[in-house]
């Protein structure tokens, strides 16, 4: 005898999409990337399909006992409404199953769109919201030039609602930037009254982006002029994406006024122990005169750290953010300390005959190249560098 459309039943299947939806009843420590994001949305589709009691028990435990996005209703929609994409699954799986499971799950199925009460995280989250925005000062909102930035209140609750942060995350990350506007914190002198749009980029960060931003949040970072590390830029977002916690905490280290940041220890990786290491001299007024925010000028300290040796905690270089002094001539300049007091005049004379050596050295090869782009393979560079020709 021969038997026709049975479908095959892959446990081990089965087993990796509870793992993967699993992750949605649990206070994690970190954020759900897109990735992520699309393997839970296809797993859930995946088990809608499976007419089974034990399988629908489980997405309704759940739907029931979400960790990620919230009952807190601001207006805001988030991009996975994961309590609605689990209703549906559930009701879809119970559809499929048989009379008896039907009738056995009929009245969990009936309360599946009970409105949620708020749990007293949510309450806090609230209250903190509240005190958070009493303590912006919205008239010096308004002169954020940037339109994603300066939108604060409607990004706070776009984070608030969010679906790929974990409730205990946010009620941790809302307590810390109202540490953030106290009185408590003590921010750097330079930046005395700009609290408001250091919070302003903070929260824009970690919102990444929303449906109402013409460009995506996270690229408003201001790269045009300084030579910011690509590794230290990408760090920067990706933690703002993903591990929105110690971002935080990162950019509250940098901004305020304790002459060191505390940065991990990599020689006791993994026992989260931090070291302090000493900021290094950064003209705030200087780069916001010329158009820098204030967590990314604050983000060139990281520059000075990659020039720390770490098994001593000490300064192998020195790491100039700006030079107003010498008209930026060694701005973004990574350079060997200076070798006594007495001469440092005359080491900072041979390090601006370096720089002037490099620079020229660049405007020369510029001229060389569109000479030869220009002409027919034939370069003469002889008011360049003297009576000298190249040929090609």
């Amino acid at each position: 005898m021969k038997i026709y459309n049975i479908n095959p039943i892959n446990f081990t299947g089965q087993r990796q999409d509870r793992k993967t939806i699993a992750q949605l009843r649990q206070d994690n420590k970190y954020d759900l990337n897109l990735i992520n994001q699309r393997r839970i949305n296809q797993a859930i589709d995946t088990l809608s399909e499976i007419p089974e009691e034990d399988n629908i028990n489980f997405l309704i435990d759940v739907s029931e006992n979400l960790k990620y996005g919230t009952n807190i209703d601001l207006g805001k929609q988030s991009y996975n409404d994961w309590r609605l994409k689990l209703n549906g699954a559930i009701r879809k799986s119970y559809d499929k199953s048989p009379k008896e499971v039907q009738e056995r799950l009929a009245d969990k199925i009936t309360h599946l769109s009970d409105k949620k009460a708020l749990t007293p995280e949510e309450e806090e989250i609230i209250k903190l919201r509240t005190s958070l925005l009493e303590k912006v000062d919205f008239e010096r909102l308004e002169k954020i030039p940037s339109d994603n930035i300066k939108n604060l209140p409607s990004n706070l609750d776009y984070f608030i609602v969010s679906s790929e942060v974990p409730i205990a995350q946010k009620l941790y990350i809302m307590k810390r930037l109202n540490h953030f506007m106290s009185d408590d914190y003590k921010i750097n002198s330079q930046l005395e009254g700009k609290k408001t749009q250091a919070l302003a980029e903070i929260v824009n960060d970690i919102v990444v982006d929303t449906p109402e931003s013409k460009i995506p949040n996270i690229k408003a970072v201001n790269q045009r002029s300084h030579g910011m590390c690509a590794a230290i830029s990408i760090c920067r977002k990706d933690l703002a994406y993903e591990d929105k916690a110690n971002f935080v905490d990162m950019i509250l280290s940098e901004l305020d006024d304790n002459p060191f940041m505390m940065v991990y220890d990599v020689s006791k990786l993994g026992t989260n122990t931090k070291i302090p290491i000493p900021k290094p001299d950064l003209d705030f007024d200087y780069a916001l005169s010329r158009g820098y925010r204030i967590i990314d000028t604050s983000a060139l300290y990281w520059m000075h750290v990659a020039d720390t040796e770490f098994v001593n905690n000490e300064a192998v270089g020195v790491y100039y953010t700006f030079d107003k002094r010498y008209f930026d001539t060694f701005s973004d300049s990574h350079l060997m300390p200076d070798i006594n007091e007495k001469l440092s005049v005359n080491q900072d004379y041979y390090r601006a005959l370096l720089k002037s050596k490099e620079a020229i050295g660049k405007v020369k090869r510029g001229a060389i190249i569109r000479e030869y782009k220009q002409g027919s393979g034939k370069v003469n560079v002889s008011r360049i560098y003297g009576n000298t020709r190249f040929e090609t």
